[in-house]
């Protein structure tokens, strides 16, 4: 089941899956291979694609983009997903299981709920692959199943660099704040980890690397924050943990950063992490509300992102969000309340008065009625009769 497709044979380049400058928004749901974008495919190529949906998979191989990449040679780039995503096992924010593929500047910024092992913010599985300038914020959790990871849950024959890890991780065992677990050969570098990792058992468990087989791996310049992610070790005691100070401190490439390429990070103020640079926006939430910072008006409240009417009050709080100086009313509960104040000049639920967003701050500076906002259903029981 996918967004645009369930199933497609292309094994091979003369008939390659395609997604390019795509966007799917909505709720997708069913049983085994379940993605954004695509269940499960070949060879596939997706460049600039958005997914903003929920995922609901009942059993295996789900991914925000596509549940599962069986053949060699597919690419992922500039692609994001956003939402939730509920699954079982092989469950990823891009991928469930990818095999032989390049990864570069994907984002994903969601909420990873899986009940089965390998689970990861980026891939669930992958396999002789590459991933660059990649970011997950959000959440996996996996409680109580293992091969869990910031990035992705089990690896083998991947290099990672110049990615970052922000999201909250809850697991048993081989649980990392980048990767879960790695066979074979692995390469690190120029990579971070500050999401916290809560593991039920102490069973190979890393702030970055949860266990490899290849000890050590190829590692340089890679840290996490000790206070952030609850952990003071990586796997084989490789990478380096820091407390926020340290790596908040270097506002440029310098220092500890030196070997960090500034075209690729943007290393904000003196309270700020490293965030990515994904075609000229900066991949920062430091709010973790689920919207990156260039997208939100309230980038310190997590409560609020929107501003419709730009008078400087967020819309969850705004009772005129549109600024057109008329409550706005949505509910059968709203609109009962009107006899609190029939003037309109401020939403009252019989106690408070709340006149907050009034207007537009410019040619209206307060309200003086009320609109619908949607159709009203007097009859929600649906026994015929209205409410009573």
């Amino acid at each position: 089941v996918g967004g645009f497709s369930g199933h497609a044979d292309s094994n091979d380049q003369a008939n390659l899956i395609t997604y390019s400058n795509c966007s799917i928004t909505g709720n997708i749901s069913g049983n085994y291979f379940v993605g954004g974008l695509q269940g499960d495919v070949g060879q596939t190529n997706i460049f600039n694609c958005q997914v903003n949906a929920n995922i609901v998979a009942t059993n295996s191989f789900s991914g925000g983009l596509v549940g599962y990449i069986g053949d060699d040679g597919s690419s992922i780039s500039y692609s994001e997903f956003s939402g939730t995503l509920i699954a079982a096992g092989y469950a990823g924010g891009l991928v469930g299981i990818a095999n032989s593929m390049t990864d570069s500047y994907n984002s994903v910024n969601a909420s990873i709920t899986a009940s089965s092992d390998e689970v990861g913010g980026l891939y669930g599985v992958i396999n002789s692959s590459s991933i660059s300038n990649s970011v997950a914020y959000g959440s996996v959790i996996a409680t109580g199943q293992d091969q869990v990871g910031g990035l992705a849950g089990n690896t083998s024959n991947i290099s990672i660099t110049s990615s970052h890890a922000a999201n909250t991780i809850e697991a048993a065992s081989y649980v990392g704040g980048l990767i879960g677990s790695v066979d074979y050969s692995f390469s690190l570098t120029n990579s971070y980890a500050n999401g916290l990792i809560s593991a039920s058992t102490t069973d190979f468990v890393g702030a970055l690397v949860g266990y490899s087989s290849t000890i050590p791996y190829t590692e340089s310049n890679n840290y996490w924050y000790t206070n952030l992610t609850n952990q003071s070790t990586s796997y084989n005691d490789q990478g380096t943990g820091y407390a926020s100070a340290d790596l908040q401190t270097p506002i440029s490439n310098t220092g500890i950063y030196s070997n960090w390429s500034a075209d690729f990070w943007d290393f904000g103020d003196a309270t700020q992490s490293a965030a990515l640079i994904i075609d000229s926006n900066v991949y920062r939430d430091e709010d973790q509300d689920g919207v990156w910072a260039f997208n939100d008006a309230f980038e310190d409240d997590p409560t609020e992102h929107q501003d419709t009417d730009n008078d400087g009050v967020g819309d969850n709080k705004d009772v005129d969000i549109d600024g057109d100086g008329l409550i706005e009313i949505s509910s059968l509960v709203q609109l009962d309340n009107i006899r609190n104040n029939l003037s309109g000049t401020a939403y009252s639920d019989g106690l408070t008065n709340d006149s907050s967003g009034c207007g537009n701050n410019d040619d209206i500076t307060e309200c003086n009625g009320y609109e619908l906002t949607q159709d009203l259903n007097f009859d929600e029981n649906g026994d015929g009769k209205s409410n009573d």
